[in-house]
């Protein structure tokens, strides 16, 4: 069976693709467990809280490298965004 450790994660949290893997596991240890299921727009929320949280323990360049990952999302979003009106 499959572990964290040994799967594709970016496919499944696309907040992977923000931290190297020993990184995002790390903010996964940290991350709080959801509990029931909530509208989409909260839990959004609150993944998005638990996210700026955690971003605040890393090392400065940790966060240097978590930014220009997060420049480059942006960057294909904005192309996918453009190119499917």
């Amino acid at each position: 069976m499959p572990t964290i450790a040994s799967t594709n994660i970016s496919s499944i949290d696309p907040v992977s693709m923000l931290f190297p893997k020993r990184i995002y596991l790390k903010y996964l240890e940290v991350k709080h467990p959801r509990g029931p299921l909530t509208a989409r727009a909260e839990l959004q929320a609150a993944e998005i809280k638990s996210l700026a949280l955690f971003i605040k323990t890393l090392e400065p360049a940790e966060k240097q490298s978590a930014l220009e990952s997060a420049k480059a999302m942006i960057a294909y979003g904005q192309a996918v965004l453009e190119n499917c009106k």
